[in-house]
């Protein structure tokens, strides 16, 4: 699970979709701030199903991950809100390229 959800963080940072392919916007743009809704990008798969992410970016650092609807338990969700998602805060765009696949 942890891995596959630092391969989803890792994808978004390699390209970025405005739309996707049924034409729902997955990216928002404010500023120089960028949130990436992985609802419809990424497969990321956890115990029970899809685990999407919302991942915002300003300046190509990323700046915070969040979990959206999923059927995990509470509990696991916030050991990942705890221990991995605070790993990417303040991570460049160019740095955790460099972690895919680690």
């Amino acid at each position: 699970m942890q891995r596959q959800l630092l391969l989803a963080i890792a994808s978004l940072t390699l390209s970025f979709s405005t739309f996707a392919q049924n034409g729902e916007e997955v990216m928002t743009k404010s500023k120089n701030t960028y949130t990436v809704n992985t609802t419809t990008i990424c497969d990321a798969m956890g115990f029970k199903g899809k685990t999407p992410l919302l991942v915002t970016f300003k300046n190509d650092v990323i700046v915070k991950v969040e979990p959206l609807g999923n059927a995990e338990t509470p509990n696991y969700f916030a050991l990942l809100n705890s221990e991995l998602f605070p790993k990417y805060k303040n991570l460049k765009i160019k740095e955790n390229q460099e972690h895919k696949g680690k």
